[in-house]
């Protein structure tokens, strides 16, 4: 109990740390804003004032219209997030077991009946034990080249 009472107790000086901080960066920004203030004619502190919004409210603007809307801004990212997640994925080792003695899969069986070629399951799992990646799948190969990554 006594590493809990040291965490709280840790945990709460910072607390009071970081709102000290907070409070003396408002108090230096308050301080220049009223020595600023003091140093300027009223009339001039008001036009300067003014003449800073409306540069803020026009820079606010030039911004929004050269923001893509969400369905363009979701068009350009979505291919790289799924290219950037499938891309591992397709590359991922199926058999962790593969080329040891302890896969599973690479115990095969086979016959052959009369003259007719040999059947075995090791036509089957040879991908998997040879440590194939998904990518590398017969079948799935195909559909996975059509996706990024």
């Amino acid at each position: 109990m006594a590493s809990r009472t040291g965490n709280k107790q840790a945990l709460a000086s910072r607390a009071w740390l970081r709102a000290g901080l907070v409070v003396t960066a408002a108090g230096a920004a308050l301080a220049g804003g009223a020595a600023s203030a003091q140093a300027a004619p009223a009339g001039e502190l008001v036009d300067h004032t003014l003449s800073n919004a409306r540069n803020v409210t026009a820079d606010a603007e030039a911004e929004q219209k050269k923001l893509p809307s969400p369905q363009e801004a979701m068009a350009q990212t979505t291919p790289a997030v799924v290219g950037g997640v499938l891309g591992p994925v397709k590359r991922l080792q199926l058999d962790p077991f593969a080329g040891t003695g302890a896969d599973p899969l690479a115990n095969a069986i086979g016959t052959q009946v009369a003259d007719f070629p040999a059947v075995s399951t090791a036509d089957v799992t040879a991908p998997l034990t040879r440590g194939d990646t998904i990518a590398e799948l017969p079948l799935v190969r195909d559909a996975l080249g059509t996706l990024p990554g």
